[in-house]
């Protein structure tokens, strides 16, 4: 009985927006029902989707693992997307009722971009942490200032730390590190390598959060904040030489209105020329010079959300709660005056915030 009960449900569906550049937007379908009929429509529209939507997960999981695990310093690692559009309530969130409906809103581009410091990998006497990531180096292929992992080299992760007595009396690069390296079982005993042997594998992140009031989400917008971040980074560490990059793998999704797109392909194919300066002086392994390199990793809509996605929420919610909460004895809005009613305004107070 409780089978042929009546039920509603709404089904989501993505339509083609008709505005070139805009994304996809939601529609919604109420539908009613037996509770069979609800059951039946679920299988046959969600369910079928399901096991291929965990096998993309698992794969990209997989992937970036791997890729994490085998990259060296001089590579940039880059996600980027966009949130969904921000949206500015009124002073103290009070507002008339046409306002109510018609906010203003901004653009959000997240860009999260890693790499592994030169300083700390060359460094052969500096001490390790437990648990800290480390690439084991072969003894007779070992070059001190070299930034290229050398041949034979594997990833691993240090278990057992010299005592104090042995760093009192040993020379800091001979000191012995227990270390497993990747794929070995946690019953296998620890294998003990010099110091000058351990590369350090110290990862330094930042997160670029741009501000925009352009709401098109197109190629030419992604291509815009994308040279700010390449800007910073050749004013803060390339010209001061404090690093040096010479590949640059970006991951995004596929979205074509900004990302899969010939105008994004044609940015892309650019930026070697561009950037060849910043592999200058670097050799790989054989000897050779290395050219810059460029790389770019389509993941599939709606899979693995990552951390960029957070940030674009978290910004988005405390601009709104900072409007909201403002008061002339708490003021949490930190524009020149006190108010935020533009999306240059979110940006000033994004900054000071942050």
């Amino acid at each position: 009985k409780e089978f042929q009960s009546e039920v509603k449900w709404i089904r989501i569906r993505s339509s083609k927006s008709t505005s070139p550049g805009e994304a996809k937007q939601p529609t919604y379908e109420s539908k009613t029902g037996t509770l069979v009929q609800f059951l039946d429509d679920f299988e046959r529209d969600v369910m079928r989707k399901f096991p291929h939507h965990r096998f993309t997960v698992a794969r990209q999981k997989a992937m970036a693992a791997e890729f994490n695990r085998n990259r060296g310093p001089g590579w940039i690692q880059s996600d980027v997307d966009f949130a969904m559009d921000g949206t500015i309530p009124p002073p103290r969130g009070r507002s008339i009722q046409s306002d109510h409906w018609s906010p203003m809103s901004y653009t959000l581009f997240i860009q999260v971009i890693s790499w592994l410091e030169s300083a700390a990998w060359k460094s052969r006497n500096s001490e390790l942490d437990l648990n800290c990531a480390v690439t084991i180096e072969p003894a007779d292929a070992s070059e001190p200032d070299s930034i290229i992992p050398a041949k034979g080299s594997c990833y691993a992760e240090v278990m057992a730390v010299p005592s104090a007595a042995e760093r009192a009396a040993t020379d800091p690069e001979q000191l012995r590190y227990g270390v497993r390296r990747h794929g070995a079982s946690d019953d296998d005993p620890l294998e003990y390598v010099e110091r000058r042997y351990l590369r350090h594998r110290k990862l330094h992140t930042k997160a670029f959060v741009h501000v925009s009031n352009d709401k098109t989400h197109d190629s030419y917008a992604a291509q815009t904040f994308i040279n700010k971040t390449i800007d910073y980074l050749e004013e803060q560490y390339v010209r001061p030489g404090t690093e040096t990059f010479f590949a640059w793998h970006m991951h995004s999704d596929n979205a074509p209105s900004h990302f899969k797109s010939s105008k994004t392909m044609n940015y892309v194919t650019k930026l070697p020329a561009r950037l060849k300066d910043w592999a200058m002086g670097v050799s790989g392994a054989d000897g050779k010079p290395l050219t810059f390199r460029v790389y770019w990793e389509f993941g599939a809509p709606g899979h693995g959300k990552g951390v960029w996605d957070g940030i674009g929420a978290w910004i988005k919610r405390t601009v709104r709660q900072d409007i909201v909460d403002h008061r002339p004895e708490m003021k949490t809005v930190l524009t020149a005056d006190e108010q935020i009613l533009s999306p240059e305004q979110v940006a000033e107070h994004v900054k000071a915030r942050f």
